[in-house]
This record gives structure tokens, C-alpha cells and sequence, in this order.
């Protein structure tokens, strides 16, 4: 079994030497240029849908922060007027 590489095999031709490239298998190793900016594309159009949603919900947070903060301090003037009545 002789292994033949791409520029090996050679024929003669009225007394020159021709080389002969052997056939190339179709593979892809990479992509493209419309390959790639598709891929970008999509995931811009991705982050543009979450980028609202991340937001709602940290103002939603932001909200619910302050309920609490308003509930504290309620909560904490009750416990003060408690004890400055028993005084």
C-alpha cells in the first residue's frame, strides 16, 4: 500500500514533467464571514429581549427594598412610642 500526498503522483507529457494535484476532500475547518455575523446578530437580538427583563427585576428589587425600609421604620417608631409612654 503506497501512500500517495497531494504533489506525488506525476506524469509525462512530450518531455516535461507535470505535477498532478490530488482531489481535495470537502472540509470545512472554519466559518464564514455570513456564518459569523449571523451568530452576532442572534445574540444581539437576545441581548435586547433580557436587557428589560434585567431591569424590571432590579426595579422591582428596588421597590420591594423600600417597602421594606418603610415597614422598618414603622415598626421601629411603634417599639419607640412602647417604651416612651412607660416612662
Amino acid at each position: 500500500m503506497v501512500l500517495v500526498r497531494e504533489f506525488d503522483r506525476v506524469s509525462h507529457t512530450k518531455g516535461k514533467q507535470i505535477t498532478k494535484r490530488a482531489p481535495r476532500k470537502n472540509t470545512r475547518r472554519g466559518f464564514t464571514l455570513i456564518e459569523f455575523l449571523v451568530g452576532i446578530s442572534i445574540v444581539v437580538i437576545f441581548a435586547a429581549l433580557i436587557i428589560p427583563v434585567i431591569q424590571f427585576a432590579g426595579e422591582a428589587a428596588r421597590k420591594t427594598q423600600c417597602k421594606n425600609n418603610l415597614s422598618q421604620i414603622g415598626i421601629a417608631l411603634y417599639a419607640w412610642s412602647d417604651t416612651d409612654s412607660q416612662r
